[in-house]
Formats: structure tokens, sequence, C-alpha cells
């Protein structure tokens, strides 16, 4: 299991003691990694056993899986956790649809207005992610680009007129943290009510892409690692996902490594 989540305040050194430590990484923003497992402590003895309801219809491969679905986002949000990114040069951007819109169009005219964009307003690097609407499954797309230099003629009808299929949100980014948060989370309208085990999205669908050079891996000197005690862990954990659930605090993540002790099964 992995938390990661953002802390104002330092963290004490913890002395020596023959009580397990947990490891925490703390980067230069006050963001915080905790891994609290990364390995399967009980020894299987057999096959991992199926979680699918048999009463669950199976559906035949069209859409995407849930698995899948979360794998995608988990990964994402990892990699772009390593990353370094000048918000001052970022905008946060949502091209909606009038009409519905298959998949590979969608693509087409995302290129497009990528390609308009670029030409108008110079070099770039974006992340896109690919969402429907809750109430009616309609594509839309949230963007980040972060430019070179920030352009001083850039506005909602500027993004709207290139765009061209629908209405645009534009908005200044203030904390870029927040923002591939919420791309990087499950929606629960993505799922399938009557099965699920599949998205809403087709099979093989690329949700989420990022340019090559979007943000700027971290180098070691842009975090230190430190080990608290499963006291000062629980005091770590309980405090901020308090301010988190009292809307006070930064956003906290778990991703989940689920595994099965199959002696106790």
């Amino acid at each position: 299991m992995i938390l990661c989540y953002s802390l104002c305040g330092v963290l004490v050194m913890i002395g020596k003691s023959n009580e397990p430590l947990y490891k925490v990484r703390i980067y230069k923003d006050n963001r915080i990694l905790i891994t609290l497992h990364n390995f399967n402590s009980f020894q299987s003895i057999g096959p991992i056993p199926s979680t699918r309801n048999t009463t669950t219809p199976i559906l035949t491969p069209k859409y995407m899986s849930y698995k899948d679905y979360k794998r995608l986002l988990n990964y994402t949000h990892r990699k772009l956790w390593e990353r370094d990114f000048d918000q001052s040069k970022c905008v946060f951007i949502t091209l909606t649809l009038d009409k519905d819109l298959d998949y590979s169009t969608l693509l087409k005219e995302f290129h497009r207005f990528y390609v308009y964009v670029k030409r108008k307003f110079g070099k770039l690097e974006y992340i896109r992610a690919i969402e429907l609407q809750e109430k009616n499954l309609r594509y839309h797309i949230h963007l980040v680009i972060q430019f070179q230099e920030y352009p001083t003629l850039i506005n909602k009808s500027i993004i709207e007129n290139l765009w061209g299929l629908g209405i645009c949100d534009f908005q200044p980014v203030t904390k870029i943290r927040g923002v591939l948060q919420y791309l990087t989370i499950i929606k629960d309208h993505h799922i399938q009510k009557e099965n699920p085990h599949f998205t809403y999205f087709l099979r093989g669908s690329k949700l989420i892409s990022t340019s090559q050079n979007f943000g700027v891996q971290i180098d070691s000197d842009s975090y230190r690692d430190d080990y608290v005690t499963a006291d000062h862990l629980k005091f770590i954990l309980d405090y901020h996902f308090d301010k988190f659930f009292d809307n006070k605090g930064e956003f906290v993540r778990v991703d989940e490594h689920q595994f099965y002790n199959l002696i106790r099964l």
C-alpha cells in the first residue's frame, strides 16, 4: 500500500529502536510518500481465487476492465509524482462536445486542436485525460497545457474558437498537484452499474496521455528519506486523513495492492 499526500511541517528524526520502522520520503515542496508494504507477507499455497461473482454476466471483451482502468490511473499518478512542474506557465482546460463523437473521431479532433494551439502560442507540453459526462456519458477532455512562456493573450473565447465543438472552461493553474490528482482518480460513473468489472470505455482506449517532456524528472536532491515508528506513522495518517476529509488539508491518496492469505481462506 502506498500513501501520497502533502504535508506542511517537518518530521522528527526517530532514534534507534527495536520497533519496526516505516520509510517516509519527504520532498522539497512538502509532499510525502509512504510505502507501507511492497511484498506479500504470507506464503501462497495455491492459485489466487476468483473474485468475480458467478451471477455477474460475462460480457465480450469490448470494454476496458475496471482493473485495467484503475491500473492506468495509478501508474500515471506515480509517474507524475516524481516530476516537477512550473505551474506559473500552465493552464487547465476542459473541452466539451455539443454532439456525440466516437472515440477515434475524438482523438483526431484533439490532435487538430493541439496543432492549432501550438501554431498560435508556440511550443507546449501537456497531459490530456478523456472522461465521460456523468448524465449522458458523452466524452469530454480535461487538459493541462504547460507553455514555454505563458501567453499574454489567451482566454476562454480563444480556446472555444480553436476547439469549435462545444463549450470550454479555461483557468490558470494554482495547485498543479491537485489538478493531477483529479485527473488520475477513479470516477464512479465510469464504471458500468450492471457489471462493475467493466468500464464504459472501449478496451484499449488511451484515456490519459502526456507529451514527452511534460514536467521535469526530479533528482535525489529534491527529497530525503526518514524512518518513523508505527505510533508516529499512525499519528501522521490520522492527522492528515482527518484534515483531508474535513476539507482543510491537501489530498491524501491511497494506492492499494491486494494480496490473499490463502492459509486463512
